[in-house]
């Protein structure tokens, strides 16, 4: 499925579907960057990828940020980096926590 790049005007129409606790949408432009909505309604970007370790493909879901205060592109930016890092082989998270 071809997933369409995220606008401000875009984000504002998710929503949660009925009986989910999340849902999940994608962005066309930005490779694991993604908006999760709970069913509370709260909006944060997301990334969501999986890194390859011995032989292993372990996934790896990190939040960003909340949709009101990160703009789209500076989730893109760290999207990207942290697709940079798992297309290394580095997990982001074992980065962040450092």
């Amino acid at each position: 499925m071809q997933w369409p790049d995220f606008t401000d005007t875009l984000i504002a129409t998710f929503a949660c579907a009925e009986g989910k606790d999340q849902s999940l949408f994608w962005d066309g432009a930005c490779p694991g960057l993604g908006v999760r909505v709970t069913r509370a309604g709260v909006q944060s970007f997301i990334f969501d990828s999986r890194v390859r370790r011995n032989e292993l493909r372990l996934k790896c879901r990190i939040t960003i940020g909340s949709v009101r205060t990160w703009t789209i592109e500076q989730a893109r930016e760290v999207a990207r980096r942290y697709k940079r890092l798992t297309d290394s082989g580095i997990d982001p998270r074992d980065v962040i926590a450092r």
